[in-house]
């Protein structure tokens, strides 16, 4: 089983975004627990009020994602000035999080790096 789940929230507050956007996400995941989490919040949002928020919940929950200047989200569309949140569970995978360098030049050696 693969499970995943968005949410969204245009809070201006990074600590209400993050709570709302999770909130929804984790609602949708159907009471299994969240393993990762693909984060994308504008760029007025403070990430470390984001990520103590989320590791205050669930600290062996595994976070990636970054700042933008534009997010998507399923049913909202495309949206400005918000955070998206992405929540998977799975009882047949597992989930890491690398960093790839120069992906573009040398793909084979940066997915191994990652």
């Amino acid at each position: 089983m693969l499970k995943a789940a968005t949410g969204w929230s245009d809070a201006p507050r990074s600590a209400t975004a993050v709570k709302e956007a999770f909130d929804m996400a984790l609602s949708a995941l159907g009471g299994h627990a969240p393993q990762a989490a693909l984060v994308y919040a504008a760029i007025d949002h403070d990430l470390a009020v984001i990520g103590q928020t989320l590791r205050a919940g669930y600290p062996e929950m595994l976070v990636a994602g970054g700042t933008t200047d534009g997010e998507i989200a399923v049913c909202e569309g495309f949206l400005e000035d918000s955070l998206v949140i992405m929540l998977f569970a799975s009882d047949t995978l597992e989930f890491c999080v690398g960093i790839g360098r120069n992906a573009i030049a040398d793909p084979a050696h940066s997915s191994a790096d990652a």
